[in-house]
């Protein structure tokens, strides 16, 4: 008898299929924009889940840490540029909110997933670098990775401070699908607020 996981991934699977359609329309996959085998792998890995309203409308419900990462003298601020993907697709992200921004597990903790993005996306070790939580945060909208597509997102967003010793010019993240580039600009003046460090 199947279990309750296993019932859950197979109305996954099912959903996933009804949006076929809507990925050839909208030319999923080029452009920029993500691939359904991309959305596919999102849902295998925990990071995103597709719900159905009372309409019959379907949406990606997906929970989102943001990290802004400053200089150890708080001067400069790390920005995502843009993203190379092995299939020559590119897209800029020099619009994103913060520096570093990594889909979160469902039942995964925002202030544990801080390591696990600063070490996956910029190669720092756990423990070091000081570290805020600044707000939790929801939106619901069209998503730009796959068009037509509503998603609901929730942001968890938190603040780095590095320590000297992990300072580097430039950080990328080389994936199996693409490699993401980090580099410095000036602090912006939003990023000085009054924060207290997490509990």
């Amino acid at each position: 008898m199947p279990t309750d996981r296993e019932k859950a991934a197979a109305q996954q699977r099912s959903r996933l299929a009804e949006l076929k359609p809507l990925a050839e329309k909208h030319g999923w996959g080029k452009s920029g924009t993500k691939s359904l085998e991309e959305l596919a792998c999102e849902i295998d890995e925990g990071e995103t889940f597709l719900m159905r309203d009372d309409l019959g409308n379907m949406s990606r419900h997906v929970r989102v840490l943001r990290i802004i990462v400053l200089s150890h003298d708080q001067e400069r601020q790390l920005r995502e540029t843009f993203q190379l993907w092995k299939d020559g697709r590119w897209r800029s992200r020099s619009e994103m909110f913060g520096s570093v921004s990594e889909k979160l597990r469902f039942d995964e903790n925002p202030a544990e997933a801080v390591d696990r993005a600063l070490m996956e996306e910029l190669g720092l070790p756990h423990g070091p670098s000081q570290r805020f939580e600044i707000m939790v945060s929801e939106r619901t909208g069209e998503s730009s990775s796959y068009p037509g597509l509503m998603c609901h997102f929730e942001f968890h967003d938190w603040l780095v401070v590095l320590d000297e010793d992990l300072m580097a010019e430039q950080y990328k993240e080389v994936g199996s699908r693409k490699t993401t580039y980090f580099d410095w600009e000036p602090a912006t003046t939003s990023v000085a607020i009054e924060i207290q460090p997490a509990t």
